[in-house]
């Protein structure tokens, strides 16, 4: 029993992490915005058509700078950027999507005016 026991507690463990691996890609705010408990619910062609605010940013110039930097001055740099702008989208009601290399795409429920940071 107590190897039976153990095995269940490590596949709880490992889906709990699987969980939070696939919500770095998927947001909660994005399946909650669509209407869906979790990724599994999800089919193909699932759609919902909602007026919202987008926002692509991303870092000017960037390849230019990042050419001047050493690869782990770069994963600071980047790291940096995003540990700012994270709480800052949420701050404001907004979740991120995606990240694209220096780019973050980010949603907001409605079509909003945003304050400028």
């Amino acid at each position: 029993f107590a190897a039976m026991r153990d095995a269940v507690r490590t596949t709880i463990n490992d889906l709990r992490e699987t969980n939070v691996a696939i919500e770095r890609f998927v947001p909660q705010a994005f399946l909650a915005k669509i209407g869906k408990p979790n990724i599994v619910s999800v089919a193909l062609g699932d759609n919902k058509r909602e007026h919202m605010t987008i926002m692509f940013s991303d870092i000017r110039n960037f390849t230019a700078l990042s050419e001047t930097m050493t690869p782990d001055e770069n994963f600071a740099f980047i790291n940096a950027y995003l540990e700012y702008m994270g709480p800052v989208i949420r701050e404001n009601g907004g979740f991120i999507d995606k990240y694209i290399g220096d780019a973050i795409m980010a949603f907001w429920n409605a079509p909003a005016d945003l304050p400028d940071h």
